[in-house]
């Protein structure tokens, strides 16, 4: 669209005088220019590509999350939400972080759980997403998949955010921005203002001239028009210009009318900017007797630089520097109507960028969204609890043997002590092992391996090293040794108590000690 006005421009401008004695060809190539800004006040902007905000694979990962909670968790839940409402369980419910926190939640994973229990037999939800089958599988990939679905959650309002910006916020603005270029700062629809459109609306001297830049169809009427409101400058035949306090919309319908139609097309940052370059290159230059610069659209006064008064041959419109700002944005100008087209490109430009940030967003959210369903069925989640031997069995049963046979410790009380195998000492607090059955505690497991008795030591059989292994602390369990009194196959070297071996080296310590005492 905007290359279609550029060319019917150059077109205009390259063409000889026209035999109308009022047209002025400089006044009909700025008039063709502008009318290239007009036409942008009804277009559209061309939206960036974005990707789907579709809720489903959210919604899939939060499914597999509820799905692997803890079933106390999701028995809260469940019931549906039609029947399940925070509105009517908030009646019940406890202190924070029930009041708060659970408002917001509390629906949504009523929802989550009606979904996991969706649908029955090979099409239900669980059947098509089968949980992990041990207790162990399902606590690992819910830690992952709930801390997971929080960073979700956030990059996804992120998304959405930076979605609306690029599709909805940033493109109404460039078009708000636009319509004021065309029709004047501060103009809620696209239609003229006599306050606004122009400095004045009642003769072309008060709102021309050094008055003009405060929207491109006022510049319009300005330049075409003359203070006898109905000379022709810019070879628009039929526009009745009504310098007499009158002019009104009808004014600027009739210069959309004049104007070459344009195309249906859509606009970028990029259409505006190099429409922006080239309005700024049409701008001419006059200097005046002070040799003061004046740039300006139109026709000037021919023996005087630099003005115009609106007589026949003198339409003009006069602009000003930025010399407070000098900004480069608008080539050192200070036009109203051309600030609006640099914000306008600027708004299109961060509309451009909001869209790059979006389809990388969404690029994270599909990765963790794989994340979570690779957690949900990875084979390594599922691991079996180790099965306990029957060693391991036999082990802990004479263990518990053990300890039900042993006497509790000092501080006890007489209730507290076994009369069966104990006698409790009151003077010392005590429960002490009765008279005989020490040395038949310690020499438990004695017995061979494979036999009754093959607990304690007997149950590491004919491994000498994991025999001699058995400790705690420094204190020898178990010992490979031949047997003593009373002991089964005392010349038979076999895994037998270490208590044995603790009482010789105690018996051995004692007699040095007193033969020491002796010296």
């Amino acid at each position: 669209m905007l290359l279609r006005f550029l060319t019917v421009f150059l077109l205009f401008i390259a063409a000889p005088e026209t035999t109308i004695a009022a047209v002025q060809k400089e006044n009909g190539g700025d008039f063709q220019l502008l009318c290239a800004v007009v036409a942008l006040a009804n277009a559209e902007p061309e939206m960036p590509g974005v990707p789907d905000l579709s809720d489903d694979k959210i919604q899939h990962v939060r499914a597999l999350n509820m799905s692997t909670a803890d079933e106390k968790w999701q028995e809260v839940f469940k019931g549906g939400s039609a029947a399940n409402k925070w509105e009517t369980r908030q009646k019940k419910s406890g202190p924070e972080p029930f009041q708060s926190h659970w408002a917001t939640t509390y629906d949504d994973w009523v929802k989550d759980k009606e979904r996991v229990d969706s649908g029955s037999g090979d099409d239900s939800w669980l059947a098509q997403n089968p949980r992990p089958i041990t207790a162990e599988g399902q606590r690992a990939a819910a830690e992952k998949i709930n801390a997971t679905l929080s960073r979700i959650l956030s990059l996804h309002t992120t998304l959405r955010s930076k979605i609306t910006e690029a599709k909805e916020t940033k493109p109404n603005e460039a078009k708000a921005q636009l319509r004021q270029a065309v029709y004047g700062t501060g103009v809620a629809d696209s239609k003229f203002d006599a306050t606004k459109s122009i400095a004045s609306a009642s003769t072309w001297t008060s709102g021309c001239a050094s008055n003009g830049g405060k929207s491109v169809i006022g510049d319009i009427m300005c330049i075409c028009g003359t203070a006898n409101s109905d000379a022709d400058q810019c070879n628009s035949v039929g526009i009745s210009f009504k310098w007499n306090g009158n002019n009104d919309d009808i004014v600027a319908t009739a210069i959309q009318t004049k104007c070459p139609k344009p195309r249906s097309g859509k606009y970028t940052a990029a259409t505006l900017h190099r429409l922006i370059s080239t309005v700024t290159a049409r701008i001419r230059y006059e200097k005046t007797g002070t040799n003061a610069l004046v740039p300006y659209l139109g026709k000037t006064a021919s023996g005087t630089p630099g003005t115009c008064d609106g007589r026949d041959g003198q339409s003009c419109v006069i602009y000003k520097f930025d010399t407070s700002k000098s900004g480069a944005t608008t080539a050192g100008f200070d036009i109203s109507w051309l600030n609006h087209l640099v914000l306008a490109a600027d708004a299109l430009e961060q509309a451009e960028k909001a869209a790059q940030q979006a389809n990388k967003l969404s690029e994270q959210v599909n990765d963790l969204q794989t994340t979570c369903e690779e957690a949900y069925k990875a084979k390594r989640y599922n691991r079996q609890p180790a099965q306990a031997t029957k060693s391991d069995v036999a082990t802990s049963k004479a263990e518990k043997a053990r300890q039900k046979t042993q006497c509790p410790r000092k501080n006890t009380t007489a209730e507290e002590c076994p009369e069966a195998h104990c006698d409790y000492d009151a003077k010392a607090q005590e429960c002490k092992p009765k008279p005989g059955t020490e040395t038949t505690a310690a020499e438990t497991g004695d017995g061979a391996a494979g036999t009754p008795a093959a607990t304690g030591c007997a149950r590491h059989g004919t491994d000498k090293t994991t025999c001699e292994n058995d400790k705690t602390g420094d204190k020898q369990n178990c010992a490979w040794r031949k047997g003593k009194d009373n002991g089964p196959d005392q010349e038979k070297e076999m895994c037998r108590s270490g208590s044995f071996l603790v009482n010789k080296k105690f018996s051995l310590r004692t007699a040095a000690f007193m033969s020491l005492i002796a010296l």
